[in-house]
């Protein structure tokens, strides 16, 4: 199979980058601790080339897909990164770190790999369009130091393709995270998405171009008739004025028509589904001098404007259309919107 283009392992790597961000926000709420994971470095190898690079004991996640995208790719964390993720988890001391990892250490990191794979699948369905469902994540315990032991169900010469996130847990991990990913699996994933890319232009430049638009101001066809000169001079003025105002009259519905459709109480709001907007939700503010701000380090409190009881508010593209509270849902913070802030309702029904 042919390789990936530089502007394809681009694609792949974007969105990489966005799947893998969605994870470390669900890893940071699970831990309480800031996690960064670094825009992915993709590169083309072999199994036995990932094996002689890390020969150490690794967590190995196999990630299947069931609905949306077909295919598996494989993350590969080192034991000492899982066994200090597991304790934090069991509120252990970070410096206790077993020799392997048993049970329950696996227990603990299968729990925060499924709701990061989770995050990370909704991110992907976000992305594509479309939902995209996985299966729970397997672990496997290995050292690929060893010879015998198997990567998923990839062959020791056949090249995939290996994505590296530098990820760093607070001041206590600072370490590199691989996911390895099928060639063909790898080029589906960028066809899908270069392909909705080019659909989503394609349906936009349909919806520019689709007939109907024109009517809102049809052409004014049925002006006043030119004046019979035979005419003139058999009919009586008043009669002829007459003429002369009624196709008038005719048009006066065309223009009411017109202005009533074109008015901002009739925005065509369909024409504007599609786009896409930011949604922000602001937990409050504050002003500071600018030595304030200089003298600010890791544990200090900021304090907002906003009380306890306070509803926060919700942005679109930095405007203010709604307010709720602060709540939590399927594992991840959420607002549940309690105020439509005006003139957004007028809009908002309209055109379904």
């Amino acid at each position: 199979m042919a390789k990936l283009t530089s502007l394809q392992l681009d694609a792949l790597g974007e969105s990489g980058n966005i799947a893998m961000g969605a994870a470390a926000t669900t890893l940071s709420q699970i831990l309480g601790e800031k996690v960064r994971i670094t825009a992915p470095k993709l590169t083309y190898t072999t199994i036995t080339e990932v094996r002689k690079n890390r020969p150490i004991p690794c967590v190995l996640v196999n990630v299947s897909y069931k609905e949306g995208l077909q295919g598996t790719n494989v993350f590969i964390l080192s034991d000492q990164d899982a066994a200090k993720i597991a304790n934090i988890m069991m509120g252990r001391s970070i410096d206790e770190l077993p020799e392997t990892l048993d049970e329950l250490y696996l227990s603990a990191i299968s729990e925060a790999m499924n709701q990061m794979m989770g995050s990370s699948a909704t991110a992907m369905s976000e992305m594509y369009g479309r939902r995209i469902d996985i299966t729970p994540p397997m672990l496997e315990y290995v050292d690929l130091k060893k010879p015998d032991a198997a990567i998923a169900d990839f062959e020791e010469s056949e090249e995939v393709i290996q994505v590296a996130f530098e990820f760093t847990v607070g001041t206590i991990i600072s370490s590199t995270m691989l996911q390895l990913l099928p060639t063909d699996f790898a080029a589906a994933l960028v066809e899908e998405m270069l392909g909705g890319l080019e659909a989503g232009e394609n349906e936009a430049e349909e919806k520019r171009d689709a007939p109907g638009q024109e009517t809102l101001l049809p052409p004014l066809e049925e002006e006043a008739p030119p004046v019979d000169k035979t005419a003139e001079e058999t009919v009586p003025p008043v009669e002829e004025e007459a003429e002369r105002v009624m196709p008038a009259a005719k048009t006066a519905p065309v223009l009411e028509k017109a202005a009533e459709e074109t008015s901002d109480e009739s925005i065509q709001i369909d024409w504007l589904r599609d786009v896409t907007v930011n949604i922000t939700g602001v937990l409050g503010r504050c002003r500071m001098t600018l030595a304030e701000l200089m003298s600010v380090e890791a544990g200090s409190v900021v304090e907002l404007d906003t009380k306890e009881d306070d509803d926060v508010d919700i942005l679109a593209n930095g405007k203010l259309v709604a307010r709720g509270q602060i709540v939590l849902y399927n594992e991840q913070l959420g607002i549940k919107i309690t105020e439509i802030v005006s003139p957004w309702p007028k809009y908002r029904n309209r055109n379904k």
